[in-house]
């Protein structure tokens, strides 16, 4: 009944949990236990860093939801392309740029804007 979420340090199922116990505390897979190494002066946590296979497993969870993102754009684009009928007022009426245009070069977020640099 109850909903298995995974791990909150490694994304891998609970039954595939590759975190080692805590030392301090016996916890697995808790990120209280890792160091914070942002907080040079009073730092947090039991000391645990993330091993190799844990850094992996959790850019291949970043990798899994990028691509569920990407192929939900897909989608949405084969429909927008497809439709004969005209577009709901949430997406007629909406200007603002999907696209943060700040995070590219100069040159092509002006012609992105229509200006020249």
């Amino acid at each position: 009944m109850g909903e298995d979420f995974p791990c909150a340090v490694c994304c891998k199922d609970p039954a595939d949990c590759i975190c080692p116990e805590c030392p301090k505390c016996d916890a697995i897979g808790d990120p209280a236990c890792y160091r914070d190494s942002s907080r040079k002066e009073n730092p947090t946590g039991h000391g645990l860093r993330l091993s190799r296979a844990q850094i992996i497993s959790r850019q291949e969870v970043r990798l899994a939801l990028a691509k569920a993102r990407v192929q939900d754009e897909v989608l949405a684009l084969n429909y927008l392309n497809t439709t004969a009928d005209d577009f709901s007022d949430d997406l007629a009426d909406d200007v603002a740029p999907w696209v943060d245009f700040s995070s590219l070069p100069a040159k092509a977020a002006a012609r992105r804007r229509g200006g020249s640099r």
